[in-house]
């Protein structure tokens, strides 16, 4: 009897995925545990292992489809009768080996052109009529304006050099100057010889599995989580002059701000522990341990590698452990067990200058902490005006969990520590 190949259970935070490719064709002999096809999860690439020893009989799906925990996608003909077989294939992070050093696939949506049909009336005219040699060589847009203006478009010549008539010629046709101010025109007009910008070549972006589930997150957190913020401005110049210490030792990869950031919000969250509490409807849930989560902007969307037992582990470990998550994560090798189960968050765009993040807390945790840009500022000091290098923390709270007098101590907590750095190493 064949066996089934079907899709088990790789994330609690989705039960869908994509076929990326087979890497086995029918017929091909396959080991029990060998990769027979590529998924897209919601998070990274996986590789689906064939659940026995035998041939691959036959493939039930193509490559691209949509699946769910459950879907039965191939048989495979059992060569080794008599020994039990895994129920169900299971998928695992897809590794490079040492043998190929290229990177683990990444899907990137495909472009596609809209095809949104002609506005009704004069423009449906022009469009139902057999296209002449000059109405072939005008862009769309310069030909619903030259049937607006009732004026015959083949009568219109492009510009020296152009190929085609664009909205600028029929503009000139009718005596009228662009209503355009150069900035705002398009580049074509603006003499880059780029293709014009026009309403019916707008495209659209299909969504990623990763995209889908980030949007579903996030509404639904926005909806049902009653969040509030507080901010706090720390200053950085002790940490930075703490940093460069570190980062001048022999061997030493160099080592960025944010593990001292992540170190700081793990000690501050032992001394305010609400902050790192999740809401149920039956009890307020504090997990006995602080994994910090970080979010990781990717060409797949964004995701969060956690840090595990944060308060016990020191800046150098936290910026190795960071450095590998982060490298795994664009290139789409991260495990679910390397993203799920953050009892709090860190997501830092100071690296882009923003100055402050108010973030979307992402459940069921209760807090996120956003980071800004460190950057000079005047600052007033023993009644003096100085420059500093300050850095804005904003802590979005759910109010369900996390009072303010509570989120307002970490807060305190957590700018003490950047401030007097020498508690983060010690």
């Amino acid at each position: 009897m064949p066996i089934e190949v079907r899709i088990s259970r790789w994330s609690d935070s989705s039960d869908e995925c994509s076929l990326i490719k087979w890497l086995k064709a029918e017929g091909d002999p396959v080991a029990q545990g060998e990769p027979i096809a590529e998924l897209e999860t919601d998070k990274a690439t996986v590789e689906l292992e064939s659940p026995a020893q035998g041939i691959l009989q036959k493939t039930l799906v193509p490559e691209g489809s949509a699946l769910r925990v459950g879907d039965m996608i191939a048989l495979v003909e059992d060569s080794k009768p008599g020994v039990a077989a895994a129920p169900h294939a299971v998928p695992r992070p897809v590794q490079s080996t040492a043998q190929s050093q290229a990177p683990a696939p990444v899907r990137i949506p495909a472009v596609v052109e809209s095809t949104t049909p002609p506005r009704l009336g004069a423009v449906q005219q022009v469009h139902s009529a057999r296209p002449s040699a000059a109405s072939r060589s005008a862009t769309p847009l310069a030909m619903r304006m030259a049937a607006l203006a009732g004026i015959d478009i083949a009568a219109i010549s492009p510009r020296s050099g152009e190929q085609r008539i664009r909205k600028s010629d029929v503009e000139a046709a009718l005596g009228i100057a662009s209503s355009l101010p150069l900035a705002t025109q398009p580049r074509s007009e603006q003499g880059t010889g780029s293709q014009e910008f026009e309403p019916d070549q707008a495209k659209s972006i299909p969504l990623t599995r990763t995209r889908k589930v980030i949007a579903q997150r996030m509404a639904e957190s926005k909806r049902t989580t009653p969040h509030f913020y507080l901010s706090v401005d720390c200053s950085l110049d002790a940490l930075l002059k703490l940093r460069e210490m570190v980062n001048g030792r022999s061997g030493q990869p160099p080592i960025s701000v944010t593990p001292f950031l992540i170190r700081a919000a793990a000690l501050a969250l032992i001394k305010e522990p609400a902050v790192n509490s999740a809401w149920s409807e039956q009890a307020i849930l504090a997990p006995g341990r602080i994994d910090i989560a970080v979010a990781v902007a990717t060409e797949r969307g964004l995701v969060t590698p956690v840090i595990r037992g944060a308060q016990g582990k020191g800046v150098v470990a936290i910026a190795s452990e960071l450095q590998e998550f982060i490298s795994r994560a664009r290139e789409g090798r991260l495990a679910p067990r390397d993203y799920e189960g953050g009892t709090f968050t860190i997501s830092n765009l100071g690296m882009y200058g923003v100055q402050s993040l108010y973030a979307i807390i992402n459940p069921p945790q209760s807090c996120i902490l956003g980071i800004g840009a460190s950057e000079e500022r005047p600052v007033v000091r023993e009644h003096q005006v100085t420059i500093a290098t300050m850095l804005t923390a904003t802590l979005s709270a759910d109010h369900r969990v996390v009072d303010g007098a509570a989120g307002a101590a970490f807060l305190a907590e957590f700018k003490n520590l950047l401030q007097q750095p020498i508690n983060l190493v010690l």
